[in-house]
């Protein structure tokens, strides 16, 4: 018996064995978009030299940064396309692009679900770090029992 949970906010869940990134290709729809919470291109503490952006119009060609992190929003193919990127990643996949104006941080208590199901939620996934227990979220409970019942995805279902 494969253990979905339905969880307080409505979505359908599962916890993953330890996994990379790469079952991602098996759980994304191949549609809509992609956001990508808070990535770190370097997730080690140290100095490192890269070109960053200073503005959305000026960069500088080569500073030493540390901790850098962002939002990403890709289209899902290419998403998929560099899975081998991602260590560990916290995403939603939209059925269509994420309002320039929405951000987590600014979602008021209890109301991250709701939002994010208005702006089109498909899914979402958590994996610390590879090689580690991962969630797997879903707005649609047939879509997640489809997902887990493939032979490659159940075997990592706990």
């Amino acid at each position: 018996m494969t253990m979905i949970r339905e969880t307080e906010n409505g979505l359908f869940s599962v916890t993953l064995k330890p996994c990379t990134c790469s079952i991602l290709s098996l759980l994304l729809e191949p549609i809509g978009y992609v956001w990508i919470h808070g990535h770190m291109p370097d997730t080690i503490i140290h100095w490192w030299t890269a070109r960053i952006p200073l503005s959305s119009s000026d960069y500088l060609e080569s500073a030493d940064i540390r901790l850098l992190s962002y939002d990403l929003l890709m289209a899902t193919p290419d998403f998929l396309r560099h899975l081998d990127s991602f260590d560990g990643i916290s995403l939603s996949q939209f059925s269509r692009r994420v309002p320039d104006t929405l951000t987590l941080d600014r979602i008021k208590g209890g109301d991250e679900t709701r939002v994010l199901l208005r702006n089109g939620l498909i899914c979402r996934f958590y994996l610390p770090h590879a090689q580690e227990m991962a969630s797997f979220s879903c707005v649609s409970r047939e879509r997640i029992e489809t997902l887990v019942n493939q032979a490659d995805i159940k075997a990592l279902v706990c």
